[in-house]
């Protein structure tokens, strides 16, 4: 019978049931439309969750279909529809339960006369037209991946094998000049700000305009009344441009707002060190503040100091006079013990002689007399002290 063990020793069934925990197929879904249960091999083909909207990835069971596509079996259906080919094409009567063995090998001569003819199609073609190193490139993936150069360096830094490594100058391009400019921005400087000496331009990322716009910034700077330029500067012979010959005619210009921004400064010096001279006061009285409250806490610390060691001395007198009578209660407690240790000796000493003779020849042993015995404290720590553990290894050390 399906879904029973029969052993032919024992000449009996055992039904195999499923495990208690597990929920049965046909118990996820109790709609009577919903998916079909087959008893007969215990299998429910559909998904049981279908209408619910649950995802399969979500659902415990999602049906007995997977089945169909994992495994050998979509290879079991290419080789049945491999057979009505060919059935249908060369009347060939091939079956794939009759006869596995000769349709397996005529698929296979099959699939490798199709790789012939695609593998000598494709030669012509790369040998007609080329093209063949782009077929054997590297992957993309290895192109523009990571790249490194192998180098070996000796202890003191120096290159011993490969190259050294290039230092790089900038984060920036170099050389790259947009625009129509011939020169990189920050390569002209005036009035505090960067620009193009190729035409003298301010303005980042401008057009290049040349020796017009020189010229018109050479205008525009002359008429500027309030401008320093180098324009407005007395010539000097080239050959005594040099060293502080060249400063000399900067040095020489009166120049009124420099007085009176001087005088501004020195206004301002003068109030700034009013504000530190306040400063410094205000802090020396705030740090004297602080000396006095340390100074105070110090003596409150002194005077706590001195009490906590008049209690002490009252509290050691006591602890000590306590510690003796604490002492004399455990000398009169382990001498105690000691005694119920021997009489707890002698006990199991009578028991190990009782249990030699015969049990039909032991005397009546009664219990009434041990009625409504409390074990004191003393005989419950012999009773420990003398037990012991079989399983404890070493339990036989103990004396």
């Amino acid at each position: 019978m399906p879904g029973q063990k029969f052993d032919s020793k024992q000449r009996q069934s055992i039904r195999n049931l499923r495990i208690r925990e597990d929920t049965a197929k046909y118990l996820y879904n109790l709609d009577p439309n919903s998916a079909y249960y087959d008893p007969k091999t215990r299998s429910m083909r559909e998904n049981p969750f279908e209408n619910s909207g649950k995802p399969e990835s979500e659902v415990p069971f999602a049906g007995d279909n997977f089945i169909r596509n994992d495994g050998d079996a979509p290879a079991m259906l290419q080789r049945q529809v491999f057979a009505w080919e060919m059935q249908n094409k060369l009347g060939l009567d091939l079956h794939l339960q009759a006869d596995p063995t000769r349709l397996e090998l005529l698929a296979k001569k099959v699939s490798m006369a199709k790789d012939q003819a695609h593998s000598t199609v494709r030669e012509e073609i790369l040998e007609r037209y080329g093209g063949r190193e782009h077929l054997e490139a590297p992957p993309r993936d290895l192109l523009m991946g990571q790249w490194e150069s192998y180098a070996e360096y000796a202890p003191t830094g120096r290159v011993l094998k490969g190259s050294e490594r290039v230092t790089v100058k900038s984060r920036y391009e170099e050389d790259v000049f947009l625009k129509n400019h011939k020169s990189v921005w920050g390569s002209y400087w005036y009035a505090g700000q960067w620009g193009y000496r190729c035409c003298h331009s301010l303005i980042k990322e401008s057009y290049c305009t040349g020796d017009k716009g020189k010229a018109v910034t050479s205008f525009t700077t002359s008429n500027d009344p309030t401008s320093t330029s180098t324009t407005d500067l007395p010539e000097v012979p080239a050959e005594a441009q040099t060293g502080s010959s060249v400063l000399a005619p900067l040095l020489s210009i009166p120049n009124n707002a420099e007085n009176t921004t001087q005088k501004h400064s020195d206004t301002d010096d003068e109030d700034r060190n009013m504000e530190r001279i306040h400063q410094r006061e205000v802090d020396f009285a705030r740090s004297k503040e602080r000396q006095e409250r340390r100074a105070k806490k110090r003596r409150d610390k002194k005077k706590k100091s001195k009490h906590g060691k008049k209690r002490k001395r009252s509290y050691s007198s006591s602890d000590s006079s306590i510690s003796n009578s604490s002492d004399d209660e455990n000398d009169s407690r382990e001498k105690r013990i000691k005694a119920e240790i021997e009489k707890e000796k002698r006990r199991l000493a009578e028991v190990e002689q009782m249990m030699l003779i015969d049990e039909r020849k032991r005397p009546y042993h009664s219990l009434s007399a041990n009625d409504g015995h409390v074990p004191t404290q003393e005989e419950m720590e012999a009773y420990y002290r003398l037990r012991q553990n079989p399983n404890d290894p070493m339990s036989h050390f103990q004396t």
